[in-house]
């Protein structure tokens, strides 16, 4: 592995909360990632390989869901001048996709509240539920509609009505 992909590593091993036990890395059986070279890297670092089953690639849907979300949101919407322009942009969206976006599989919390932990995840909700109250709605549709509005003239009086 090249100090590059060492660096890289580190860096998001950095991001990582201190209580998290043992961080691990999920990816598929490509030979990149059977390799010695990035065996022992994960091995100094203390990160354990987790692989996906042979013949599944749907284990690794997230993670393919993801890419899909990052090439159709940021990459293919706009023409890139070239290299460090695209790197500047992806990072932007990477970004606000972690700490900005409400996922509605998270509870509409962000991905950086769920890695701070459970706690932080009680305190959001509970902040969400002081400060986004629904508005309130009729009990019944049906009975909303019956009720009888003063400012229409009434259809069913006689003097109204077209079928005598």
């Amino acid at each position: 592995m090249t100090t590059a992909d060492e660096l890289i590593l580190q860096r998001a091993l950095e991001t990582l909360p201190k209580s998290l036990a043992k961080p691990f890395i999920i990816s598929d059986n490509g030979p990149q990632y059977l390799s010695i070279g990035f065996c022992s890297c994960l091995r100094e670092q203390e990160v354990v390989p987790a692989r996906i089953r042979l013949g599944h690639p749907q284990s690794n849907g997230n993670f393919k869901r993801f890419h899909k979300t990052l090439k159709s949101k940021c990459v293919r919407p706009q023409a890139l001048e070239g290299y460090e322009e695209a790197r500047k942009i992806i990072k932007a969206y990477v970004y606000d996709y972690n700490h900005e976006q409400l996922h509605s599989a998270l509870n509409y919390l962000t991905l950086a509240d769920y890695l701070k932990g459970e706690e932080n995840i009680k305190q959001r909700l509970e902040i969400r539920k002081m400060f986004w109250k629904r508005p309130e709605r009729p009990t019944s549709r049906i009975k909303s509609y019956f009720v009888r509005n003063p400012d229409q003239p009434d259809r069913c009086k006689p003097e109204k009505c077209h079928f005598r």
